[in-house]
């Protein structure tokens, strides 16, 4: 293995759940996640190649989305700089969290400052739980949420992340 941390078959099966009972779309989505977790397998078996074909055809299948095109950039690191891959894979979201945290800090500190989330909001804790948010939302499959539908995440931020920040901070 190359520092991913969960199981390609653990996602598979979650993903496979979401089948049961799914309208058409939703099945589509759930496809589209199996494939995606198929080359990430060929991914942790650096079957760089056999991953590339496979997110060829989904992108014929499904067309262009940015969970493909970051697999895609994924596998040109992998082949292009592998060191860096190696680099980037090893950190994996132990760093991301305080760069997107880092980036998140400057609306969340407008936001508080614009009298839009409550007074009493730690603007260094809150950046970090979007980013977690965020990090979240974009790489774990869920029964409810579409990550590659813009209004579907909008409505779960209208309807839960906001709100969350609008409350006032308990201990």
């Amino acid at each position: 293995m190359n520092g991913f941390s969960a199981e390609p078959g653990e996602r598979a099966l979650l993903t496979l759940q979401r089948l049961d009972g799914g309208a058409a779309d939703d099945r589509q989505i759930v496809a589209r996640e199996l494939v995606l977790l198929q080359q990430l397998a060929h991914l942790e078996l650096d079957d760089v190649d056999t991953a590339l074909e496979v997110l060829g055809a989904a992108t014929k299948t499904y067309g262009h989305n940015w969970r493909i095109e970051w697999y895609l950039g994924i596998c040109a690191l992998r082949n292009d700089e592998p060191e860096e891959f190696g680099t980037a894979i090893g950190v994996g979201v132990a760093g991301l969290v305080p760069d997107l945290a880092a980036f998140w800090h400057r609306y969340v500190a407008q936001a508080l400052a614009d009298g839009e989330i409550h007074p009493e909001t730690d603007v260094d804790e809150a950046a970090e739980w979007v980013a977690r948010v965020l990090i979240s939302l974009g790489s774990v499959p869920g029964n409810h949420l579409d990550a590659d539908d813009a209004e579907s995440v909008r409505r779960h931020f209208r309807r839960y992340v906001l709100p969350a920040l609008r409350s006032r901070p308990s201990d």
